[in-house]
Formats: structure tokens, sequence, C-alpha cells
């Protein structure tokens, strides 16, 4: 134990008394959290589409068919921007828009004659979710056109060509006719429903930035990671690790010294990050405690990994080289670039199945306290697991002779 201590307390020395290495390990999550914080703010952010239009019809009917989308809140999500339909298949190609809505010619005639009709939308398959919205809301204005034809019966094809003052009065009449005996079902109701539903929490809206958090803490202890194993192969270089390897029962305790080295890293680091989050991004954690016990754990068995790595690399920089080449794939498709709700479905499936992207899916709900704890336990299972096997090649490697090798 005393041994374990001393070599901790050996690489905790090093790299105090490397004030650019630490400020570089310090800084790198503050950097991320400024330019975080310069581009999306602490504000919540409300995702933001455009939907193109080509109106082939240009009539009445159509018109109120597209002005939907430039109503109320609708407006404040998607820009709506009238193009012909070759521009806006090109512009869709391009990925330009979330959607592309072409109203054929012949609608405003088919729906006053009561005739079937068909609208076209485009999605862009990069996106989630303000297509499916668009396709939500062009679902609910077909509906509401199928009733108002159904209700009125043949009294829209007055309407086909210009009417005359006759018609019009005679439209005028059946209308209200329609409307006296739609009210005389409605007024008094004749079925009274009354819903009771349980208090409900305001649902929460995570900031943007906050978002991006967890991925950015990880991107971090990565990085911190591959810093601290380096010191294997300069202590390997300078004969430091021949020496302790004559001694076999010190090697398991030199290299849980340097785990332990590493914890105690990672405990101040992601504390700083995590305060910096909440001040800088607005983030709130729902669990405090177990978020950071939860990032210092994960980095610990990522570290693990990593450091077996070192001990099968032909030299110091053919192992920096291999580390980086690993590091920015798992770091691209685990969630550290961009938020895993935000990628494609099948790299969010895959990134979720990496160490380090299964880490960050599990940090975003201890921050907003909706952690499965099976699930939890399932993923720690995994980390620990990865953790134990970096050890045992790494023990392995140093009983061959590593600290011996030229």
């Amino acid at each position: 134990m005393r041994f374990l201590l001393a070599s901790a307390r050996k690489d905790l020395l090093h790299i105090v008394r490397d004030p650019a290495g630490l400020a570089v390990w310090i800084g790198v999550p503050l950097v991320l959290l400024a330019l975080i914080t310069s581009v999306f703010g602490r504000e919540k952010i409300t995702p933001k589409g455009k939907l193109l239009i080509a109106d082939q019809d240009d009539s009445l009917v159509s018109r109120l068919f597209t002005s939907a989308f430039s109503q109320g809140e609708l407006a404040k999500m998607i820009d709506t921007e009238k193009v012909d339909g070759a521009e806006g298949r090109r512009r869709m190609d391009r990925g330009d828009a979330s959607a592309l809505l072409i109203v054929p010619k012949g609608l405003g005639d088919a729906f006053l004659a009561r005739k079937p009709f068909q609208l076209q939308l485009l999605k862009n398959p990069s996106q989630a979710i303000l297509p499916e919205m668009v396709e939500e809301v062009l679902s609910v204005l077909t509906e509401g056109a199928f009733y108002l034809q159904q209700a009125t019966g043949d009294e829209l094809t007055l309407f086909q060509a210009r009417p005359t003052d006759a018609a019009i009065a005679e439209a005028s009449l059946r209308f209200r006719k329609l409307g006296d005996a739609v009210r005389s079902l409605m007024d008094p109701m004749l079925i009274d429903v009354r819903t009771k539903l349980p208090p409900q929490q305001p649902v929460k809206r995570t900031p943007l930035g906050a978002m991006m958090l967890p991925g950015m803490l990880m991107l971090a202890m990565l990085f911190t990671a591959q810093g601290m194993c380096a010191e294997i192969w300069r202590e390997k270089m300078n004969g430091t690790l021949r020496r302790i390897a004559m001694a076999p029962e010190a090697v398991s305790q030199w290299l849980l010294g340097k785990v332990l080295a590493a914890v105690i890293m990672l405990v101040l680091l992601n504390s700083i990050t995590l305060l910096g989050g909440a001040f800088a991004l607005n983030a709130s954690y729902a669990r405090p405690i177990g978020t950071l016990c939860w990032s210092v754990f994960s980095g610990a068995m990522i570290y693990l990994a990593i450091a077996a790595l070192q001990f099968y690399s032909s030299s110091d920089r053919a192992s920096a080289t291999f580390t980086n080449l690993l590091i920015l794939p798992l770091a691209l498709a685990g969630g550290s670039m961009a938020p895993l709700e935000s990628l494609p479905a099948s790299i969010a499936r895959i990134g979720r199945m990496t160490p380090n992207g299964a880490a960050v899916d599990q940090m975003r709900h201890l921050i907003e306290g909706d952690a499965d704890p099976w699930r939890l336990l399932t993923v720690a299972a995994a980390l620990l697991a990865l953790g134990a096997v970096g050890f045992a090649l790494s023990m392995l490697a140093l009983r061959r002779g590593f600290a011996a090798e030229h």
C-alpha cells in the first residue's frame, strides 16, 4: 500500500512540476465551455427549420393550406419560402431545407368539387424532428379539409365559378341552416365530458449547450487519459520502470498508483468542468454527486484501456499516433462533437455501443435525473470489464518483460 501511494504521489508531483501541461489539461474543458457558450449561450434553443413550398395551384385554397405554417408558435420554428418545383428539388438534394411541399395544380378546384387531391412532401432524411412536425401539421390540415367537405356537402361547388348574388344569398342561407343544425348538437352539449388529470410537472427543456456538456467532458477526459498514459513510456525510457520490475510485487502497485493519480486528476478536472457548465451553460444537475462519480469512474476505466495500448506499442511515438487515431473516431461517434440525439439514428446507435458513448449517454440521464438503474448498472459493469481487461493486459505485458525491452 505504501508503494502504491508513493507511486501515485510521484505521478502527481510530475504533473504539478509541469505547470504548462497542467494548464493545458485544465484549459481544454474551459476553452470548450467558452466556445459552446459563445455559440449557443445559456438560453434554451428552439429548433428552427426551413420549409420550401412549390405552390403550383396558387389558389385561395392552396394559400390557406400553406399559410398555416406562418401562424402562431409554428412560425417560430419553421421558416417558409416559396420556390418552383425544380429549384425546390435541387435545394433538397443539397440538404438546404427540412422539407419540400409540392401543391399540385388543380388543388383548389378539386377541394371545392369534393374530389380527391394529393399533396407531395419530400423530407430531409438527415433531420428527424422538423420534417416529422411538418408532416403532422399537413395531416391535421388534410383531415380538417375532409371533415369540412363532409359537413358542407355540395355547397362548396357554388364557389368554383364567380357566383351570382342570388347564389351567394342561397349559399349563406344554407350555411346558416348548417350552423343551426350543428349548434343544436353543441348547445347544450349532448355529451358532457369531464377530464381530470393528475398534476403534471412542467416540461424541462435542456439548453443545447448543456446537452453538449457530457460529450465535451468525455473529450477532455480522453485527452487527459492520453496525456497521463504517456508517462508510462517516459518511465520506461528513463529506466525507472526497469528498476520497479525487479520487485514483482511492486509492479501491480505501481500500476494501481497510476490509476489512483488519474482518479485524483479526474476528480479535480471534472469538478471544475461541471461547475463551469453550471455557470456558463446554465446546466442544472439533478444528481450532481452521482454525475461526478460516474464521470470519474468512466474516465478511470477508459484510462486503463488506453494504458494497455501503451504496453503493446513499439515506441512512444507509435503509441501516441495510434491513440490519436483511436480517440478521434470514438469522440465523433460517442457524442463528444455533437449530442447523440442530433446524430443520425444509425450513427447514434453505434455511438452508444462505444465505451465513451455509453458513458456519455448515462451521464446525460444522470444530469437530467431520469437514469434507469438497471441500464446504469449494465453500462457500469461493461466499463468495469473494460478496465479489468486493460489492467490484466498491462500486467501481462509487464511480466513478459516490457520494462526491460529497448
